[in-house]
């Protein structure tokens, strides 16, 4: 089983939004924007590379089911 696709879109969705998070800071200065960052962006980045690991080890082991099956 190939999960290379959702992984892709995975990793290009974060990109977006922090790319677009950088553009908002730049009009949204205030208190609450520290807040909102901090709150859901600062580990982000660290939460998507292990979902992206956990993917990967999902899918060897749906690959070696497969295998296993055939």
């Amino acid at each position: 089983m190939n999960l290379n696709g959702p992984k892709a879109k995975l990793s290009k969705t974060t990109k977006d939004i922090v790319l677009q998070w950088e553009r908002t800071k730049e009009s949204w200065r205030d208190q609450k924007a520290r807040q909102f960052e901090q709150k859901y962006l600062a580990g982000l980045q660290d939460q998507v590379t292990g979902a992206m690991s956990v993917v990967e080890d999902l899918e060897r082991v749906l690959n070696k089911i497969q295998k296993d099956c055939e």
